[in-house]
Formats: C-alpha cells, sequence, structure tokens
C-alpha cells in the first residue's frame, strides 16, 4: 500500500477526523469500533470486530492474562 500522509487537527475534545480518501482506502465506516495504541510519538488506529476482540481475548486467556468483555461503563 502506497504511502498516504494527510492533515487533520484535533477537537478540544480531543476528536481527529480521518479524512475521507483514507477512510475510504481503508474500508472505515461510521460505527466501526477501533484500537487506540500509542507507539512513542505515534498514535495507530486498527479497525477491529467482534471476532477479533473474542479471538484476542481467547489468546490472553490461555496465557494467563486477565481478560474483560463486557464495557466499561456496563457497571460490572
Amino acid at each position: 500500500m502506497a504511502r498516504r500522509i494527510e492533515l487533520t487537527m484535533m477537537s478540544s475534545r480531543g476528536q481527529v477526523v480521518i479524512p475521507k480518501r483514507i477512510r475510504t482506502q481503508l474500508g472505515f465506516e461510521e460505527g466501526d469500533r477501533m484500537t487506540v495504541e500509542a507507539r512513542e510519538n505515534e498514535v495507530v488506529l486498527r479497525k477491529i470486530s467482534l471476532e477479533d476482540i473474542v479471538r484476542e481475548a481467547d489468546e490472553d486467556w490461555k496465557k494467563g492474562k486477565s481478560v474483560r468483555l463486557y464495557p466499561k461503563d456496563s457497571g460490572k
């Protein structure tokens, strides 16, 4: 995939718009779930499906790591 650089800005609420050309190129759609990872001075977004979440939780569980599959605000 060719490298594509676009400019955007962060709002006062911390929101950043992913430019339309990049959303289209990557197949990002409204409502998609994303992981957000900080790497040194970069932020990495990755689209993730429910299947991805369950698979990664299962891998963590098998490694003896704690796993939580419910939303943080669900009161559990």
